[in-house]
């Protein structure tokens, strides 16, 4: 049995996760499948760089706006 989730079964789990998926272009889209295949249960979508910093944008937007 595979236990990589696919992107998703990460939407599902959570809107603010979905949001950034959809926010995502294709080349990034792409680099998160090819992340979450290569670190396989060590990847954490939440504690990503880029997850964190789309929420920093949705708690404080206009700080973050020009980042």
């Amino acid at each position: 049995m595979n236990n990589i989730q696919s992107i998703e079964e990460l939407k599902a789990n959570n809107n603010t996760i979905k949001d950034y998926i959809e926010s995502l272009s294709s080349i990034e889209a792409k680099a998160l499948t090819i992340a979450m295949r290569e670190l396989e249960s060590s990847f954490s979508i939440e504690k990503s760089i880029g997850f964190i910093n789309f929420q920093k944008t949705l708690f404080n937007p206009i700080k973050h706006k020009n980042d």
